[in-house]
């Protein structure tokens, strides 16, 4: 997760000259660094400002009732003593209300003042109170149209409301006071950034970078903004320039890491994790280095793993889709899953959508996911789209991921009858647009996973919502009312292993596209360097999911199957050189490691025919990768584990035709491969029995798939209309 750099109000007396060389401008906290208590008695702070608005009003009534000019109230503000008491107050008192206490009763006398009402503003800013802030800054810029501050911090308070339109009127209004004035250049690039308009964020902290090249803040958050455009490497090199000027910034050192992740550079990742751990501790850092670690395979993360707890004991949880591969424990993933939802899921809206029933009688389909371009998803989905009888569903396809030109993407757009592109929308746009569609069932596809938006469930998009496809467990929030699944990939027995209603569906819970080409591949195997005559083991699983435990057994295969060779994906060359150091601890040379590099899809599963015999991994199984070897004519052996992800390779095998490559032991699948490899003719036997029933098979046939999600569809609405909970539906 980003995190981008908040800066608070400002504490500045208009017109109260300098003294000693010191600036004025005392900074106050924000609520993500310091967060400073509310006041301690019963009245609030709105219920103050306004109790020194009534004050003042009484006074001059009383004055009039006796016939005189009251002493007070007077306009403007007060004399630069009694500005410079109020600064001193606030520069010595332990709490901010201190100062609130000794500006009410002044602002009796001076109700128009300014640098009174402006500095009341930033202090109620300053105690989280924003509301009360915005009753002091708009009286405060009413009074004294010309102060810059007030105007800028009105704008912060704005922005803490939600009120970002606002928020943006009234910094610009800053900015076109003092253009040089730092605070309102970097907010207005604030609210961009909570309005997902991060090219225009990028240019606000450029400008201030220009005024001060050292700004700490402003890099973090030109790195925040390059992070959200995909430009991993230079917001990289924002937060490593943010750590220069401020030294201890622990949030900079954590999105640097983050960012490294995010280009690949694993290593380096690695490195600034270490370097904020080391800053100051925490949980989800520490998590993120273990996952870093797996993702070159580095197998020292996995005993400090289980050194961790489940979730931590205090602070933020950690995502849980970095824990699946260090154990195959349903009920601590859950755990997890509780946890971080209870964190990341948005409350409820106070109205839940009840869209009224479509004239047409057909059940309007929502699809939210990032993933709607050349990507593993889309791949699986695509048939899908096609597939829908129209005279049963209207389908919305609701895209928050890059707007990538792509024969997948223009195609997606051609095969839904409303595409919604809602990337660069707010949150709360965000939802009132799935909601203004009046979506009966709103399908989420990422789950957990990098680049979600699945937070935006917790509000409410539709009256039924559904995780499918993207994340392989549970969700844990109460807001995901059904999980799609199958019986093998979710037993009755581990029914208790996901908070959601569970569809059971016939056949598989995945779905496939029985369109996808294939390129056939025409140069020889030695053109992949592999040989000619040998046995190919092939995995291609990403390096994050190849543990100990299997990369044994495979190496114990290669031992046992003379010139054979073990194919594996160069996910990383870090990966490359600690899987060949590992093969050779365990007596195999180097070379019988053979990686290859990435290809087009089309042109990878061509690439495929090459393998012999695909081995999965266990604790994470091949998902997309598993279709992709079985649609290729690849048989795939796999071991079915507990939780959800270490059972999808056995769903896929049992919908494909070939359960018996689904084994349950470690030593089942150390034995069946062993056979499979000494044994031509029965791989041969399965490969063609895969080939013959490739197309009308469960896992393939997309139209048929197609119709037994529509009848989940159907059910789930049906409950819904007549006015019942979610519940469990076995369609199987």
């Amino acid at each position: 997760m980003i995190h981008s750099s908040s800066r608070p109000a400002h504490i500045r007396i208009i017109g109260l000259p300098q003294q000693d060389g010191r600036d004025d401008d005392l900074l106050a906290t924000s609520r993500k660094d310091c967060p400073i208590p509310c006041p301690a008695s019963g009245e609030s702070s709105m219920n103050l400002a306004r109790k020194a608005r009534r004050m003042a009003e009484k006074s001059a009534v009383k004055a009039r009732s006796h016939g005189h000019q009251a002493a007070g109230p007077v306009a403007g503000d007060p004399p630069a003593q009694t500005l410079r008491l109020v600064l001193d107050t606030y520069t010595k008192a332990r709490h901010p209300r201190e100062t609130l206490d000794l500006i009410t009763p002044m602002l009796t006398r001076w109700p128009k003042s300014p640098s009174l009402l402006g500095v009341a503003g930033a202090i109620l800013l300053q105690m989280q109170d924003a509301a009360a802030a915005i009753f002091m800054l708009e009286q405060a810029t009413l009074y004294g149209p010309n102060e810059a501050l007030n105007w800028s911090n009105l704008g912060v308070a704005y922005k803490q409301q939600k009120r970002l339109a606002e928020a943006e009127a009234a910094l610009q209004r800053a900015i076109a006071i003092n253009p040089k004035e730092i605070d309102p250049l970097y907010n207005l690039g604030n609210v961009y950034l909570e309005k997902r308009q991060f090219k225009q964020a990028l240019q606000q902290f450029l400008l201030v970078l220009d005024l001060d090249e050292n700004h700490a803040d402003a890099l973090n958050n030109v790195g925040t903004a390059l992070l959200h455009g995909n430009h991993n490497l230079q917001a990289a090199e924002s937060f490593r320039l943010a750590i220069k000027a401020r030294p201890d910034f622990h949030m900079a050192m954590v999105n640097r890491a983050n960012a490294l992740a995010a280009a690949h550079c694993h290593e380096d990742a690695i490195a600034a994790g270490e370097q904020a751990l080391a800053s100051r501790y925490d949980f989800v850092m520490d998590r993120f280095l273990c996952y870093q670690k797996a993702q070159i395979c580095d197998w020292s993360a996995f005993d400090h793993f289980r050194s961790l707890p489940v979730n931590a004991p205090d602070g933020p949880p950690a995502p849980p889709f970095n824990a699946l591969t260090f154990e195959d424990n349903p009920a601590n993933q859950l755990e997890r899953s509780r946890a971080f939802s209870a964190h990341a899921m948005l409350k409820p809206a106070p109205t839940p959508p009840q869209p009224a029933p479509a004239g047409d009688g057909r059940i309007r389909i929502g699809y939210l996911s990032s993933d709607i371009y050349d990507h593993a998803t889309m791949h699986l989905f695509a048939g899908v789209l096609r597939e829908h009888d129209r005279s049963k569903v209207e389908i919305h396809l609701f895209s928050y991921g890059p707007d990538m030109d792509c024969p997948i993407r223009r195609s997606a757009k051609k095969m839904v009858e409303h595409f919604h592109d809602i990337q660069e929308l707010t949150d709360d746009a965000a939802i009132a647009a799935i909601r203004q569609q009046n979506i009966d069932i709103l399908v989420e596809m990422k789950g957990f996973t990098q680049g979600s938006r699945a937070h935006l469930l917790g509000a409410g998009l539709a009256p039924v919502q559904v995780a499918w496809l993207g994340y392989p467990g549970s969700m844990g929030h109460a807001s995901v009312h059904y999980a799609i699944a199958d019986h093998i990939v979710l037993p009755v027995e581990q029914r208790h292993t996901f908070d959601e209603n569970i569809v059971w569906l016939a056949g598989s819970y995945q779905s496939n596209d029985d369109q996808r080409p294939i390129v056939t591949d025409k140069g020889s195997r030695r053109h992949h360097g592999l040989p000619e005559n040998g046995f190919v083991f092939c995995s291609f699983n990403s390096s994050y999911k190849i543990t100990p435990r299997e990369f044994d057994i495979w190496m114990r295969l290669l031992a046992q199957t003379p010139d054979s060779v073990l194919w594996l994906l160069r996910s990383n060359p870090v990966a490359e050189r600690n899987l060949r150091r590992e093969a050779e601890k365990r007596g195999i040379a180097a070379q019988r490691l053979v990686f290859a590099g990435k290809a087009h899809h089309h042109e990878y599963l061509g690439r495929l025919r090459h393998a012999d015999l695909f081995l999965d991994s266990f604790a994470v199984n091949a998902h997309t990768t598993c279709s992709d070897a079985l649609w290729a004519g690849l048989p795939v052996l796999t071991m079915a584990g507990q939780q959800f992800c270490a059972r999808v390779g056995a769903s896929l095998l049992h919908a494909a035709g070939l359960p018996e490559l689904a084994t349950t032991s470690e030593a089942d699948y150390e034995a069946l491969a062993l056979e499979l490899a000494h044994d031509r003719g029965r791989l041969t036997a399965l490969r063609e029995r895969l080939a013959a029933n490739r197309l009308d098979c469960d896992l393939f046939n997309t139209k048929r798939f197609t119709a037994k999600l529509e009848a989940a569809f159907a059910a789930m609405q049906s409950r819904q209309q007549q006015g019942l909970p979610p519940a469990d539906l076995d369609l199987a």
